[in-house]
């Protein structure tokens, strides 16, 4: 729910920015969105709250979100 509720709320800011300064920032916002995500989840035990799980699939949303508008505009042009 986490990575879909993310992915839902910043494909139109990710849109958004694409209209108003190209396909650059939101890949690199996307970029270090997932790797953010990424680092998060390399540290996962049976032990780990709630909340850090919640949170590394909310950067693996935010990153996808970023990239699917900034990646179907590059495939256009």
């Amino acid at each position: 729910m986490p990575l879909a509720l993310a992915m839902m709320l910043c494909a139109p800011v990710s849109g958004w920015l694409v209209s108003k300064s190209g396909t650059r920032l939101p890949l690199i916002l996307a970029g270090v969105a997932i790797v953010g995500g990424s680092l998060l989840s390399t540290h996962l035990k049976t032990t780990t709250s709630a909340g850090m799980l919640v949170l590394s699939y909310l950067c693996f949303g935010i990153g996808i979100g970023m990239v699917n508008p900034a990646i179907s505009t590059v495939a256009i042009d």
